[in-house]
């Protein structure tokens, strides 16, 4: 098992990508806990990378755990909640 936290620029409201992607019969949400279980591949094999919520929507913090890490899977994980965007100006508007 291996354990990543990463902090990304505020603001981002992690409870409404939770509402979105629990929409996806592949990921398991978990509302209470604000938690997601994400399938993913890299390079043809597959993985679940299980993304916490621990920050608040100005200062958002995650807690990313897998059983196999390396820098594709946080890379993907990365893409795939956009946390590499600013939102401050869409937040804003």
């Amino acid at each position: 098992m291996w354990q990543e936290t990463i902090q990304i620029e505020g603001p981002y409201n992690f409870n409404r990508v939770l509402e979105r992607h629990a929409i996806d019969p592949l990921k398991q949400v978990d509302f209470t806990k604000r938690t997601i279980k994400v399938p993913i591949l890299i390079k043809n094999s597959p993985f679940v990378v299980e993304v916490t919520a621990l920050g608040t929507v100005e200062e958002p913090i995650f807690k990313l755990i897998g059983k196999n890490a390396n820098e594709d899977s946080i890379k993907r994980i990365s893409e795939i909640f956009q946390w590499g965007i600013s939102l401050k100006k869409i937040h804003t508007h």
